[in-house]
């Protein structure tokens, strides 16, 4: 089922409508999931090197494009189904709430939380991989 919903997310993207875009925009979702995700894969490493004393981790400053586009195909897809589960101009009030300070303050504050609880959670795992690195060949 997973499968089948990423599938139609990703397929749906090609029908953002502008309310869809303008949301995406209003947010900076793009910028600021690749951050989270970029801050993530950091974070991973840097625990794998905790945990395994091995020093040697990759350059993923290369992997951002790939990784913007992803998310950006991701999204699109994600909002427009959201989107088709609304109702006329419900997607363009919520759009206006994050343009305002209070909306700003509340999704600086989400996006806050989201980058520390996946970068905590990322670190724990590399260092767990680690861990498990010098027991199990890779």
């Amino acid at each position: 089922v997973a499968a089948e919903v990423e599938a139609a997310a990703r397929s749906a993207a090609d029908g953002a409508s502008s309310e869809v875009l303008d949301l995406i925009a209003t947010r900076d979702l793009i910028e600021r999931n690749t951050e989270i995700a970029m801050a993530a894969q950091a974070a991973f490493f840097d625990g794998l090197v905790v945990g395994s004393g091995i020093d040697d981790t990759p350059d993923i400053t290369g992997q951002r494009p790939r990784i913007m586009g992803e998310t950006a195909e991701w999204l699109m897809g994600y909002y427009v189904l959201v989107a088709s589960a609304l109702e006329d101009g419900d997607l363009e009030t919520y759009t206006a709430f994050w343009e305002t300070e209070v909306g700003q303050a509340v999704d600086t504050a989400l996006y806050d939380a989201f980058l520390d609880a996946y970068s905590t959670l990322s670190y724990g795992l590399g260092q767990a991989v680690g861990r498990l690195m010098p027991q199990n060949e890779l």
